[in-house]
């Protein structure tokens, strides 16, 4: 019988997450222990967006990239006995020893790490979302206590693990081996519920060094560096309601216009978000709103010097110009804008904003 190749799996759901993932090996020193697969966890994966990853991943040596976008589009609690299924005999040929994902588990991560019982979990951060406070989450972003028991007990009897697991939030910490940071800050529900008697590692340092490798543009003046939200995000109304994406352009077009008034001699660069399809960029250059759309992510940029101001409404790049790379921050008070890059979540983003000191404007 051939021997299984001993395999990690590094699941990530963006860009970003890719170049996280990757400085937590870096920092740990142990990159080439298995052979690694990068599992992109993601409804959000549209062809010009896992183009852009899959390009990523090979210049930081990833040959072997997994979409299982169209499965994550489908997953209910039914659907997830099948994934179960199909993650087992996609990956059959390998002993999974390892699996790096994202500090929140949600149903996809419950249903990975049942598939695989004997990998060891570690963990990282993933943004904003971790320092936020579910008190303040509105509506269908709280979750229902009472219907998560009654979950529980039901799936409990069927015994399928990963599904009552997913109802009582639990968080596997016998089988974390180790938990990444970037910032160190524990204030947010979603970090703070791995806090244990392991530390975490900060891999500020290790993720400096990786995103100074590649090169970026050059900027010819000082730069006031605008941060758009996912327009193209799978839920987002925008993305197939044209009214709504007006509307969204709108508020990035009021909003750049206070910023001028305020900073009259600076350029400001309208940075799309990663995941943006080509057809959202052709309507927004008609806009003539300076935009740019390569093949970064944010953090690169904003690690230039020339870049003096970071601003945006719901951006997690936001906290990471304050607390990595010290830059002047700027967002708006997100509690009176009624689009979806803060739909139930305008208070708790309006928290993280306070808490981490982002200056706030009234738009």
């Amino acid at each position: 019988m051939k021997k299984k190749k001993l395999a990690r799996l590094i699941c990530i759901s963006s860009l970003f997450q890719l170049f996280v993932a990757h400085s937590c090996l870096k920092k740990r020193g142990d990159l080439k222990k298995y052979f690694n697969i990068v599992v992109l966890t993601s409804s959000n994966i549209h062809i010009n967006n896992y183009e852009k990853i899959h390009k990523f991943s090979n210049s930081l040596g990833y040959k072997n990239v997994i979409n299982l976008s169209n499965q994550i589009k489908k997953l209910t609690p039914d659907y997830s006995l099948f994934l179960r299924r199909d993650l087992k005999n996609k990956f059959k040929n390998y002993e999974i020893k390892e699996i790096l994902i994202r500090y929140k588990f949600n149903l996809f991560e419950h249903t990975i790490f049942s598939s695989f019982n004997e990998a060891k979990i570690s963990i990282f951060e993933d943004g904003m979302g971790d320092y936020m406070k579910h008190s303040l989450l509105d509506d269908a972003r709280k979750r229902n206590k009472l219907k998560d028991f009654l979950n529980y007990l039901y799936y409990r009897c069927l015994n399928y693990d990963h599904l009552f697991y997913f109802n009582i939030n639990y968080s596997y910490p016998l089988r974390i081996n180790n938990k990444f940071e970037l910032i160190n800050d524990c204030n947010g529900d979603l970090k703070s519920h791995h806090i244990s008697d392991k530390s975490f590692i900060n891999i500020k340092n290790e993720f400096l060094k990786v995103i100074k490798k590649f090169k970026t543009i050059k900027f010819r003046k000082k730069t006031i560096l605008f941060l758009m939200h996912d327009i193209d995000e799978y839920f987002d109304p925008a993305r197939t309601n044209k009214i709504e994406l007006k509307k969204n352009i709108q508020y990035y077009i009021k909003a750049r216009q206070l910023i001028s008034k305020k900073f009259p001699n600076y350029d400001i660069v309208l940075k799309t978000h990663p995941n943006i399809r080509k057809s959202t960029l052709k309507i927004l250059k008609k806009y003539n709103l300076n935009i740019l759309s390569k093949n970064f992510i944010t953090e690169m940029l904003i690690n230039n010097k020339k870049v003096f101001c970071v601003v945006g409404f719901a951006s997690s790049s936001l906290i990471y110009a304050k607390k990595i790379f010290k830059k002047k921050t700027i967002s708006f008070n997100t509690n009176k804008l009624n689009f979806h890059a803060v739909d139930n979540q305008s208070r708790s983003i309006f928290d993280v904003l306070k808490r981490f000191k982002i200056d706030i404007l009234e738009l």
